[in-house]
């Protein structure tokens, strides 16, 4: 099946089906399907990158601000907005700055850390996502585009 003419909607529309229905099937049997967390931060690391990438998204519409509250930035940045949230986040992906080696329980993921750095190698961000958050996150989002009728 081919995407359609709108690659970035088609994207985000499918990531958002797979999800859901990897999710209803880890319930059915979660023998069969055991990645329920794994598939729910592969959805998020793509829609966030999509998203950063994507110029017709409004960060301001988009509602985690206890989300927003729990990271932290370098002593430079002023502006803790959404945009500064998902920029960062997003340059935490990028560069392969997330770890999840003291989030991991019995062999379960329950968390990510993300880090962002300067060029100088100065820490500009730092958040702890829990799973919850991230599907919280992917929630908002695709309330945030249904809402107000943008394609992402």
């Amino acid at each position: 099946m081919e995407y359609d003419e709108d690659v970035i909607n088609s994207f985000f529309e499918r990531t958002i089906k797979n999800l859901n229905q990897y999710k209803r099937s880890h319930k059915k049997d979660g023998k069969k399907y055991p990645y329920n967390v794994t598939q729910t931060i592969n959805s998020f690391l793509g829609i966030i990158v999509l998203m950063q990438q994507h110029s017709r998204i409004k960060y301001e519409n988009i509602t985690i601000p206890n989300i927003i509250k729990k990271a932290h930035y370098g002593h430079k940045t002023k502006d803790k907005t959404a945009n500064e949230f998902f920029r960062h986040l997003r340059n935490s992906l990028a560069h392969g700055n997330f770890l999840n080696k003291q989030y991991t329980k019995g062999g379960k993921i329950s968390a990510l850390k993300f880090q962002d750095f300067a060029l100088n190698g100065d820490l500009t961000f730092e958040v702890v996502l829990y799973i919850r958050d991230m599907n919280k996150i992917i929630s908002e989002i695709k309330k945030s585009i249904s809402n107000t009728g943008e394609r992402p």
